[in-house]
């Protein structure tokens, strides 16, 4: 979910979004797309727009991923949700 969230927002032009990634519009259309409601379908726009406001805050993409794919199992873990 982390990872489609930074796919989304740091490519947004390529997907055809073009209001910015901190709106409350972007995110609102972006659960609109049915394509994605399979990836997004439980998680409302505010809660992905919280959501993207913790990521870019880090400012370090690579590290976010790095330690995404190294605690993927502890991440994933349903008893930590």
């Amino acid at each position: 979910m982390i990872l489609a969230i930074m796919e989304i927002a740091t490519n947004s032009k390529y997907y055809g979004m073009v209001n910015s990634t901190g709106s409350r519009i972007f995110w609102e259309v972006l659960e609109s797309i049915d394509d994605l409601n399979g990836v997004f379908g439980n998680f409302k726009a505010e809660t992905l727009r919280k959501y993207w406001r913790l990521i870019s805050a880090v400012k370090e993409d690579e590290k976010i991923i790095n330690i995404i794919n190294e605690h993927q199992k502890e991440i994933d873990n349903p008893l930590l949700k």
